[in-house]
């Protein structure tokens, strides 16, 4: 598993796994949390899962 504080610390993704990546997969599990905001209640993994996705997108320009 890889520590995403690591992944910020280096200044490319090859550096730290001394290869390319093709393919990286950021799994978001075990936080189901609801919160509510306004009355409504919102799922805490939905907020997560757009977080990972914005890192992939950053990852994915630092790779290319």
């Amino acid at each position: 598993m890889v520590d995403l504080r690591d992944l910020l610390e280096k200044s490319t993704l090859s550096e730290m796994f001394g290869k390319k990546i093709d393919d990286l997969e950021i799994t978001v599990n075990g936080c189901r949390k609801k919160i509510i905001d306004n009355g409504t209640e919102k799922n805490k993994l939905s907020e997560l899962e757009d977080a990972k996705n914005s890192l992939l997108e950053v990852i994915s320009a630092m790779i290319r």
